[in-house]
């Protein structure tokens, strides 16, 4: 009306109604219904269509409002965008009413297609394009046509082919196929077709166009590719009409926009299937630059579906929250991207996601852009399903800082139940992870990295890793079946493989791990790689299949001030080791008051320098580690039952550890929680045996004639190093010693280092006698050095073997013979091991059509006593050839 004063209720203003005994109006509120018209005003009796119209009513009030959205399906057009004029809206669920959000299509009018095979006109829906990844039919997700076929009994591994050989040294894209198992010819858009692989380190399931298809060689080749491939690995096609062939496949055609589908039970019923179409449902964003954030606002209570990326996307946001939610077939959850500062996501239940449930990312080195978040009481399961990056996880964070993980239930997913790089002051607690890493390895249930800037002087980049990546906490977490998918010997994937409980990754520095239970892992509890000052103390680590825990350093990285104390540490033996350790002082890991149970017998460690391979307890002691430790039963309350609180009268008490009681991690009642009590879903999973062996395996093959490996391939159960398009370590059919294959090692200048190509072959003896041997032909020019050691780096030589540049042959620098060129000669060591090692061995030499030539006594080390590895290296510094066949490691006792 004219003439009257308007004003906003400033504070000013509610705190003179309050002092006048009045109360404050509440704040605007509008109701949305799948019934509503947006022409009314968006009261509870006459609601508003959309949240889209709500928002705008909001806007008009000027002031913060909250926005109540009615039971029903709602099928988003758009995106709701909220900006800072948005700031203190609230978006949440009639109390009692499920609220389905989606950014999906419905899919209803069918006709029929081939067979069983269904086909609809998509090009009447409301979709940005037809590039959509994934199909869901009654709230599942459906396989994209493919071949082989989706496995259902193995839905992470299953269903693939086998790379058949290595097509060439080196390639990360180009795969070989057996006679049989594809038919390109039938392709008629083999353009429009996918690649999912796994490569040799199996980091990460890489996803990528087909780029050409050779039938004749039969061989694909992927757009890209990410590591070298080896045969073994594990790769399907999919996005072909031809593969359309079991029920639950579907495919799309770009041009025509027509939509294929094999319904798994006859003709869908409407409604049943949604393909997304958006990529947000909330995009929550503000302008850091000019200092307006989103703040306050609130989405709770609903359930959000059906979009391809980032469900709620937020940025240049503080104090936002998403509470009670529940997530699904959506890309990634919640994404906290640059300039967010302390919001919460509390309560949600998240699954079927393509990529994280949370992602909290920052870009700046400093960490100041991303802080404060709390991520609380979410359950997250089952996620993972689409092209994942190797930094996946159910919560994932980069260059944050105080940010808290807690009470999270988290469970399978493709890499990491949480995982952290580059952050500080964060705190990971009170969570319950498990059965995670399902489709990679090198991986652990809570993983975190930090790498180290080189633009900087190593002193700079210390003092930066101190502030920008320190002071972060890892307590309370209870984790198990670490999982882990990845080549195991002889290059066949195997599950579990290669995986820890907690890992610090490249330098990670002043953390500290405390108070969490662990068990079932293939490499142990917790692994270090590197860093300064990180402290290890009252954990229940329990059964790791190959060792418990794990101590390394790494080329560059500083490693110093460790502390691994007060921790219980209980498995069954065998061929377990306790712990693994390499360059290990009391400067760089101090190992104190740890009680340990090992069921087998002594404990064995892995890795001391010059030091027996079993029951090496005693040697461990003397190096100054475990001072205070115990070997005894812990005494826990139930350990059949994974009740590893302590009873008593454990002896573990009596060192100072605490009894740790995690009956409380995990989801818990609350408000904001979506669903309580939250059951665990079923999941179908991988059988994993984390049971360890009852003896320890010989680490290598008795003989490699190499007449198994592919051409091509690079040596097996070795750490082998070559630089790509320089040098290369290959089985070839260009010559051998016998059959048809040999080994090819191939020099090249400028090696950097210059003992490129080399061959590690990992072989623990600590007594006995070893037999060894090769069959060598050298090119003219080739070096070879041959050398047996007692430990990888720091080491004592036992028998060595070179042959320079001009084909002298020396034994541990005893000049012996000249060899011929392009001519196999066979070598054969004997030398013993332990108590009877005297530091001298025997060698055989056989040239080609002359009497064997034997060597009585060469000396080698006099402190060789045990035998850790055999490296084979190239130390040429230009184009050079060599080739081994016949390999030979053969254990005897001396007489």
């Amino acid at each position: 009306m004219e003439g009257i004063l308007t004003m906003k209720p400033t504070l000013g203003f509610l705190s003179a109604l309050l002092l006048a005994g009045l109360t404050p109006l509440p704040a605007a509120e509008f109701f949305v219904s799948p019934s509503g018209n947006d022409t009314d005003p968006g009261t509870e009796a006459k609601p508003l269509a959309t949240v889209e119209r709500a928002r705008d009513a909001a806007r008009q009030q000027g002031e913060a409002g909250r926005i109540v959205v009615r039971g029903g399906v709602y099928y988003w057009k758009q995106a709701l965008t909220l900006e800072p004029q948005d700031s203190g809206l609230t978006i949440e669920a009639a109390k009692g009413e499920e609220v389905v959000i989606s950014g999906g299509r419905v899919v209803n009018e069918w006709r029929p297609w081939r067979g069983e095979v269904l086909q609809s006109d998509l090009g009447r829906l409301d979709l940005p394009d037809g590039k959509f990844q994934q199909l869901y039919f009654e709230g599942r997700r459906q396989p994209l046509a493919r071949v082989p076929n989706f496995d259902p009994e193995h839905p992470r591994i299953g269903g693939v082919l086998f790379n058949e050989r290595l097509v060439e040294p080196g390639t990360k894209t180009k795969f070989g196929y057996r006679a049989g198992e594809l038919d390109p010819a039938k392709w008629t858009h083999p353009e429009r077709a996918t690649m999912v692989f796994h490569d040799s380190l199996n980091y990460e399931q890489t996803w990528a166009p087909l780029k050409s298809v050779d039938a004749a060689n039969r061989v694909l080749e992927a757009a890209r590719g990410v590591y070298v491939l080896a045969p073994g690995c594990p790769y399907y096609v999919c996005g072909l009409l031809e593969e359309l062939d079991a029920p639950g496949e579907w495919y799309v055609d770009p041009d025509s926009k027509t939509l294929y589908f094999w319904p798994p039970s006859g003709v869908p019923k409407r409604d049943s299937v949604i393909v997304p179409a958006l990529s947000s449902l909330f995009v929550l964003q503000g302008d850091a630059k000019a200092g307006k954030f989103v703040e306050n606002i609130r989405i709770t209570g609903l359930a959000l579906r059906d979009c391809r990326g980032r469900t709620i996307d937020v940025k240049a946001a503080r104090h936002c929250a998403v509470t009670a939610c529940d997530l699904r077939n959506v890309g990634t959850g919640v994404y906290l991207g640059d300039d967010t500062h302390a919001c919460r996501v509390a309560g949600c239940d998240m699954t079927q996601t393509l990529g994280d449930g949370v992602s909290i990312l920052g870009t700046s080195t400093d960490h100041s852009r991303v802080s404060d978040h709390v991520v609380d009481n979410n359950y997250i399961g089952d996620f993972g399903w689409g092209h994942i990056h190797n930094r996946c996880g159910g919560v994932y964070m980069h260059r944050c800082s105080r940010c808290r993980v807690t009470h999270n239930h988290i469970h399978d997913g493709p890499r990491y139940a949480i995982g952290m790089d580059v952050g500080n002051d964060c705190e990971i607690a009170w969570n319950h992870c498990h059965h995670v890493n399902l489709t990679t390895c090198d991986t652990s249930i809570i993983e975190a990295a930090t790498a180290l800037d080189w633009r900087f002087p190593i002193e700079e980049q210390v003092e930066r890793n101190r502030r920008f990546n320190g002071n972060n906490v890892v307590h309370h977490n209870l984790l198990h079946d670490s999982g882990g998918y990845g080549p195991g010997r002889g290059g066949k994937f195997e599950f579990p493989h290669y995986s820890w409980g907690i890992y610090l990754d490249l330098a990670c520095s002043g953390w500290r791990i405390h108070d969490n239970i662990v068990w079932n892992t293939v490499l142990g509890g917790f692994m270090l790689n590197a860093g300064l000052d990180n402290t290890v103390e009252n954990n229940v680590f329990v059964g790791g299949k190959q060792n418990q825990v794990q101590f390394n350093p790494w080329p560059k990285y500083p490693m110093s001030g460790h502390r691994c104390e007060r921790n219980i540490i209980s498995y069954e033996g065998g061929a377990a080791s306790l712990y693994t350790v390499r360059q290990i002082t009391t400067d760089t890991c101090r190992f104190s008051s740890n009680l340990i149970h090992c069921a087998g017998g002594p404990p064995r460690i892995a890795g001391i320098p010059r030091g027996a391979t079993q029951k090496n307890w005693d040697e461990w002691l003397a190096m100054g580690q475990d001072r205070g430790s115990v070997l005894a039963d812990p005494k826990f309350v139930n350990a059949a039952a994974r009740d590893y609180r302590l009873q008593p009268n454990s002896p573990a008490l009596q060192l100072g550890i605490r009894s740790v009681d995690l009956r409380g991690a995990g989801n818990y009642a609350s408000p904001e929680r979506r669903t309580w009590p939250r059951p665990e879903m079923e999941v179908l999973r991988e059988p994993a045996d984390y049971q360890p062996a009852l003896t320890i395996e010989p680490q290598q093959p008795a003989l490699r004639t190499y007449e198994d490996y592919a051409l091509g391939e690079s040596e097996r159960g070795a750490a082998v190093g070559a630089e790509a398009g320089v040098s290369s370590v290959a089985v070839t059919d260009e010559t051998s010693a016998s059959g048809k294959h040999s080994l090819k090692i191939s020099d090249g200048a400028g090696q950097k280092p210059s003992y490129f190509p080399y061959i590690t072959y990992p072989l623990e003896m600590a007594e006995g006698c070893l037999c060894a041997g090769f069959d060598l032909r050298v090119e003219p020019g080739a070096q070879v050095v041959y050398e047996w050691r007692d430990d990888p780096y720091k080491y004592n030589l036992g028998p060595r073997l070179a042959v320079d540049a001009q084909g002298w042959l020396t034994a541990n620098n005893k000049r012996l013979l000249r060899l011929p060129y392009s001519k196999w000669v066979r070598f054969d060591i004997v030398c013993a091991l332990g108590p009877k090692a005297i530091g001298t061995y025997e060698l055989t030499i056989r040239l080609p059509d002359a009497a064997p030539q034997h060597f009585a006594n060469l000396a080698c080390a006099p402190e060789f006593k045990i035998l850790n590895c055999v490296v084979i290296m190239a130390p040429a510094n230009g184009p050079s050839v060599y080739y081994l066949d016949n390999v030979e490691f053969k254990r005897e006792k001396k007489t």
